[in-house]
């Protein structure tokens, strides 16, 4: 299955992990950070060309992380509710 829309702020594609590799699950801020386009100064590629879960994804996810889900992206990132991150978000 496809998961991956393409307005401004989707969420990256749909993802499963056991609690012992995102032990808090996240969502996506739709309104997170701008992610700046290619050819910009600031711009960082995809990190997770083709969809690949791994122990690299894991980390990116668990720390938050944003703008370098798919190639396109153009706002949007992980985030954690509560203090922890153990509370419903809003």
């Amino acid at each position: 299955a496809v998961t991956l829309a393409t307005w401004y702020g989707a969420p990256a594609p749909l993802f499963c992990a056991p609690k012992s590799k995102v032990p808090n699950a996240p969502k996506w801020n739709h309104a997170g950070p701008w992610c700046a386009p290619e050819g910009s100064n600031d711009y960082e590629p995809n990190k997770f060309q083709g969809g690949e879960i791994n122990q690299d994804f894991f980390d990116y996810v668990n720390s938050g992380g944003s703008c370098r889900d798919y190639d396109g992206i153009k706002a949007g990132g992980w985030e954690f509710c509560g203090e922890g991150g153990d509370e419903a978000c809003e």
